[in-house]
């Protein structure tokens, strides 16, 4: 589905409890960057309705792209769609972050 050019408030119906902590009123669909953060929430902490939404809304190939490129992700997201698109999880920018990172030991 195309996107038109003009600007559309980030509501198109999605569950709100995907974007807490966000002002979604200064955000813009239709901006990539804005794009970008909407559908990683989205698919992060959206139902499984607001991700068909943004599926309709964005189309696979550019959920894939911001989801690839995303510097955080949960990991069920990275794990859901690992699955869905038979990609390993080090297609995923968030994944190869956490690997990379130390574990950090607590002492008791």
């Amino acid at each position: 589905m195309n996107v038109s050019t003009e600007s559309k408030p980030v509501s198109l119906q999605f569950n709100k409890r995907s974007f807490w902590g966000l002002d979604t009123q200064k955000m813009d669909i239709n901006n990539p960057v804005d794009a970008d953060t909407i559908i990683a929430r989205v698919m992060d902490n959206g139902t499984h309705e607001d991700r068909a939404i943004a599926v309709r809304y964005f189309g696979i190939e550019r959920i894939k792209q911001a989801l690839f490129n995303a510097p955080e992700l949960q990991s069920t997201t990275i794990s859901f769609c690992s699955l869905w698109w038979s990609v390993e999880p080090t297609a995923f920018l968030s994944y190869r972050k956490k690997a990379a990172e130390p574990i950090q030991f607590v002492s008791f």
